[in-house]
């Protein structure tokens, strides 16, 4: 007798609890896709972070040296009786009789970032000048030296303005008639200087023998009637900051993967860099910046639709690395709300004390180190939503901050919102050495030294002593911070990756 077999094949009802079943594990898997180009991208930035910082630092190398740096003092009033001074650049100008308060030691200056020009000279088709650097102003001096001159001798495109050419250093008033002007980073007189002379009108080039005299005087048939100071004319090209750095020098390019940005200061007589690398994800797709034109990615001044609160104070310095300072003049640096609110930000934390704890019920000892105070929640009911303003996010998650003691943070516990916070730190604000070079005169009303420990500090003495703040150490902390913001003027997203300080 033979068995007969069943030829019964699956009911609809199986046949869709299978794919149910099969539906819910494809779903678990693909949804660790995201996570996962996440964690690629992420060590991605790990690796190249570093390596972009190293190549930015080579290509520096190769057109700047240590010796092209001055400082301030060497563009002191011819008189004697006036000296110009590092200003941190607080207000942009200095007059004779201004107090010389200067945030370091003499012939040193803190952070400056190069010479920056926001606009292209369409009438040159080798470069693009958009977005370029001008290390030591070569142009914005040119633009504002010299205006004794009825005829002056000039290369500058018309688009070249006082809105144009943004910088950290603009000394417009005060030092005599035209003695010693600077525009710019100061470079080395001794060097660039032909005739290192302070007693006569400093000019940004040289002219021939009589001809040109001052105005309302007659021709005085000497060579070399002003001080022809020749500042050096070193320019960095935004594409020279992309990685991997495009083949075409102009014409609409790709979106650069990296960008790196940089500022420079003089410590104990050496020059350092600072150095900031992140990703650029474009408004509009492949092409960053404007969607009408397809112009590539290029860094944009600061406006006031970008920064409605700071933007009459910013505006003027270059947008990349993004400036804030709790001093007096400027008071865009943030830190106003949430535990620790009233402590100087220095080593300890949130309560100023190295491996203590500001509340053993919400933080641990390491939390609290790295924790940075005033950075909220800023309200106990969490009712206050409000996004951080655009000078608030050096706060958010993976930024990279330099100070102005070249202390690199990384923030591995950020806030987007005053609800959210504390700003939690890769590490502790380490504790200042006592140096010469690291004290802080800040301005009149602030010199004052800490006398009784972490209380309120004496007044009428001077303070010139760094952070931290932890066991009297000193009253100043934290003051000043550069960092990438995370979104520039044209809409662009920018993603910090790295950020170091090297000497060049």
């Amino acid at each position: 007798m033979t068995r007969q077999h069943s030829n019964r094949a699956f009911t609809l009802v199986e046949l869709i609890i299978a794919i149910f079943i099969l539906g819910i594990g494809m779903i678990s898997i693909a949804s660790l896709f995201p996570a996962g180009i996440k964690q690629q991208e992420i060590a991605e930035d790990d690796v190249y972070g570093p390596l972009v910082a190293r190549h930015a630092m080579e290509l520096l190398r190769t057109r700047l040296k240590q010796e092209y740096f001055g400082c301030f003092e060497d563009y002191s009033d011819a008189a004697g009786n006036t000296s110009k001074v590092d200003l941190i650049p607080l207000g942009n100008t200095a007059a004779s009789g201004a107090s010389p308060y200067t945030p370091t030691i003499a012939k040193d200056w803190i952070w400056k970032r190069p010479g920056f020009i926001t606009v292209d000279d369409t009438t040159t088709s080798d470069r693009d000048e958009a977005g370029m650097y001008d290390i030591f102003s070569y142009y914005g001096t040119r633009k504002n030296v010299g205006g004794t001159r009825t005829t002056i001798p000039s290369t500058l495109p018309s688009l070249f303005t006082s809105s144009t050419l943004l910088t950290d250093v603009n000394f417009t008033t005060g030092f005599g008639s035209q003695q010693n002007k600077i525009f710019g980073i100061p470079y080395n007189r001794e060097k660039f200087d032909e005739q290192m002379d302070v007693s006569k009108v400093n000019y940004a080039w040289t002219f021939a023998d009589s001809g040109i005299p001052k105005s309302g005087a007659a021709p005085s048939g000497t060579t070399n009637v002003g001080n022809a100071l020749r500042e050096p004319s070193v320019f960095f090209t935004q594409r020279e900051r992309y990685w991997p750095m495009p083949a075409n020098a102009v014409g609409v390019t790709p979106t650069p993967r990296y960008v790196w940005d940089c500022m420079f200061r003089r410590f104990n007589g050496r020059i350092l860099v600072g150095m900031f690398v992140y990703r650029v994800i474009p408004a509009n797709g492949l092409m960053g910046g404007n969607p009408n034109t397809m112009t590539p990615y290029v860094s944009a001044a600061v406006t006031a639709a970008l920064d409605p609160i700071n933007a009459a104070k910013i505006s003027k310095y270059p947008p990349i690395p993004q400036w804030v300072s709790s001093r007096s003049q400027m008071g865009n640096l943030s830190r106003n709300a949430g535990d620790g609110a009233n402590n100087v930000w220095g080593a300890g934390g949130l309560d100023k004390r190295v491996g203590g704890s500001f509340n053993t019920s919400k933080y641990s000892p390491f939390r609290d180190d790295c924790a940075v105070p005033g950075t909220g929640p800023s309200t106990t009911t969490l009712t206050d939503p409000t996004a951080l303003s655009y000078s608030e996010t050096w706060q958010i998650p993976g930024q990279w901050m330099i100070d102005q003691y070249n202390n690199v943070h990384h923030v591995i516990e950020g806030r987007r919102t005053h609800d959210d916070g504390p700003v939690i730190l890769a590490k502790p604000v380490p504790r200042q050495p006592y140096s010469n070079s690291l004290f802080d005169a800040k301005d009149a009303t602030e010199r004052t030294t800490n006398t009784t420990g972490n209380k309120t500090p004496a007044s009428g003495t001077n303070a010139f002593l760094a952070t931290p703040g932890s066991g009297g150490d000193a009253v100043l902390g934290i003051q000043d911070l550069w960092f990438v913001p995370p979104y520039d003027a044209n809409g662009n997203q920018l993603l910090p990756v790295y950020a170091c300080v090297e000497e060049l």
